[in-house]
């Protein structure tokens, strides 16, 4: 992994072979916006969340909680009853 930040919340992540720009707009004076995205699998700008790409064309939801499964009463013996 290599991070490079380049002011302000600007910062190029180079991660398992893929880079990642993030807040590209937010860059120091200076630095040239061509070569900062320059290759860049992925842009994010910060408070922009990225819609699904689901069929369906909806926004991506965080998971449901998981729900809890009540244990069956014991026989007596330590194990469960089926």
């Amino acid at each position: 992994m290599k991070l490079t930040w380049f002011g302000g919340t600007t910062l190029r992540v180079y991660v398992g072979g893929e880079i990642v720009v993030i807040d590209a707009g937010g860059a120091a004076d200076g630095i040239d916006h061509g070569e900062l995205v320059a290759g860049a699998n992925h842009l994010v700008a910060l408070g922009k969340f990225p819609r699904s790409t689901q069929p369906s064309g909806g926004i991506a939801r965080p998971p449901e909680p998981r729900k809890r499964h009540h244990r069956s009463k014991s026989t007596g013996s330590g194990r469960p009853r089926c």
